[in-house]
């Protein structure tokens, strides 16, 4: 069994049972085909959503996050998916019981340490309208980003994609500093560990897998 990548230079890296064989190829290298390998090593084993253990233990949607890993946390935000994005998540049948609660939440200081700040509203109520404007309006003034879902299943795929899209994010910096998977793969732990959202951890983690035996 082998795997085959384009290179964005059209040429073809081959990983077979003793390693990488570069060769030249004519498949259209702008796909960056390339890419999948490492993209999908760096989802796979990247930084884990961190959850508010406090507020999300027993929350339904945590039962359809299956596509990354989570951890339990101490955090201002419920879900926490990337060092610059934090998810305040709230059902609108809790919100109709208790309206102060998500003024409190978004004013929070922990609440507000981050770049992204998203409000990710699920719709369980009958004419939602005017509730959704009020929340509109609020998110508007404290400088929140409000994300309507429809099912917890929903949920549960905006907080994984939002942490996919944190998880890969290095993924396209490698290639622009390396230029191909050939010279990410040949470079050594030090020059990989230089390249910007990378890390020295995960720069280890990605020498160390693109040197171990392939196995069947």
């Amino acid at each position: 069994m082998i795997m085959v990548f384009f290179l964005k230079n059209d040429a073809v890296s081959v990983r077979t049972r003793s390693g990488w064989k570069w060769g030249e190829g004519g498949g259209n290298g702008e796909l960056l085909e390339n890419l999948y390998l490492v993209n999908h090593w760096i989802a796979t084993s990247g930084s884990r959503l961190v959850v508010n253990r406090r507020r999300q233990e027993g929350n339904p949607v945590l039962k359809y996050v299956r596509n990354v890993r989570y951890e339990w946390g101490d955090i201002g935000t419920d879900f926490e998916c990337g060092p610059t994005c934090g998810v305040l998540y709230l059902a609108l049948k809790y919100h109709k019981l208790h309206p102060n609660y998500i003024l409190t939440r978004l004013s929070g200081k922990e609440e507000n340490k981050y770049a992204c700040k998203i409000l990710l509203a699920l719709c369980n109520v009958d004419e939602p309208r005017h509730t959704l404007r009020e929340l509109n309006l609020l998110c508007y003034r404290m400088d929140w980003t409000l994300v309507l879902c429809y099912s917890v299943e929903e949920a549960a795929e905006y907080i994984e994609n939002l942490k996919l899209a944190d998880n890969r994010d290095p993924t396209f910096k490698l290639l622009y500093n390396f230029g191909t998977l050939k010279a990410i793969a040949e470079a050594s732990e030090e020059q990989l560990a230089l390249c910007p959202g990378l890390g020295p951890i995960r720069a280890k983690n990605l020498y160390n897998y693109l040197r171990t035996s392939f196995t069947t």
